[in-house]
């Protein structure tokens, strides 16, 4: 049986972040454990290129590049994503100022992030 959930979360007017995971994994076979792979997808919207960060117990982890006008996907850390945990987004600009971070985002293996960058 699979779950989906739904969160919306906004920052400064910059970044929308939602939140949908499923619960349950695929019956693979007897024996067989599925990797529960934790990915961030950005559709950046502006023009500016982005870093995109994970912060997760003061740590600050970068994941990669959000090139302007693109969507992208990222693999997240199993190292940041052990369980159910809470982790922030940052957004840094590349050649501008200022930076975006979410709020507190809870958050298992398996789940997929999608974060929106607005013009």
């Amino acid at each position: 049986m699979r779950r989906l959930m739904s969160r919306t979360f906004a920052v400064a007017g910059l970044v929308a972040l939602a939140l949908t995971g499923c619960a349950g994994h695929n019956n693979t076979g007897p024996g067989i454990i599925p990797e529960d792979r934790t990915v961030l997808k950005v559709d950046n919207q502006s023009f500016n290129d982005m870093r995109i960060y994970v912060i997760q117990g003061g740590q600050r982890i970068r994941v990669g590049t959000a090139n302007g006008k693109n969507e992208s996907s990222f693999k997240l850390p199993k190292s940041v994503i052990s369980g159910y945990t809470t982790i922030r987004v940052q957004a840094v600009p590349i050649g501008a100022n200022g930076s975006s971070v979410s709020q507190e985002i809870a958050i298992t293996p398996g789940d997929e992030l999608s974060l929106r960058i607005t013009p």
